[in-house]
């Protein structure tokens, strides 16, 4: 009996597997549902960057408002302060202590 089986097997030769194994390889659908995550990713990727840039271009807009509502303020107080100081100068000019103080001297009739 014994050479019965030998003779079966004879035919697979010296030291070799007689089972046959399959290679695992991914399948078309596998492939496909793998490529549409990976662009997915990315696509979420660029819309957070992108939503970031807009973010600091709302915070960059609202800084260069205050700067230019600070810059007019500061242009309104320059005039101011030469407005005062120029009702202080001319109180205390030597031709403004010379003249004299104006009053009403009549009203024209007709």
């Amino acid at each position: 009996m014994r050479n019965q089986y030998a003779s079966r097997y004879a035919s697979y030769g010296r030291n070799q597997n007689i089972v046959r194994h399959s290679s695992r390889t991914l399948g078309t659908i596998t492939v496909s549902l793998t490529l549409v995550l990976i662009v997915v990713l990315l696509a979420l990727i660029y819309v957070t960057q992108g939503a970031k840039a807009t973010g600091y271009d709302y915070d960059i807009s609202r800084v260069d408002s205050e700067i230019a509502e600070l810059q007019a303020q500061k242009e309104d107080l320059a005039v101011e302060q030469a407005r005062l100081t120029s009702v202080v100068a001319s109180e205390n000019s030597e031709v403004a202590a010379s003249m004299e103080n104006a009053s009403v001297a009549g009203y024209a009739q007709e």
